[in-house]
């Protein structure tokens, strides 16, 4: 099922959404959807990142090159 969800921009941030969705060959739902998508699945990494971290640096794991060293 599909929901939907309304909410108020500027005329500034409207513009810029409606640029950037032309740009991009989209329409400016799609465009919305997609950039929260994005941004959901950029603080879902960050979240488990930060959960993991501690788990890694107690493992030795500090840096890119100490994972590349282990993964092949």
């Amino acid at each position: 099922m599909k929901n939907r969800i309304s909410f108020r921009v500027s005329d500034d941030l409207s513009k810029q959404i409606s640029d950037a969705a032309s740009k991009s060959a989209q329409s400016k739902s799609s465009f919305i959807r997609s950039c929260i998508q994005k941004d959901l699945a950029i603080r879902q990494f960050r979240s488990l990142r930060a959960q993991m971290m501690p788990i890694a640096e107690k493992n030795g794991f500090l840096t890119d090159e100490d994972v590349f060293r282990v993964v092949p």
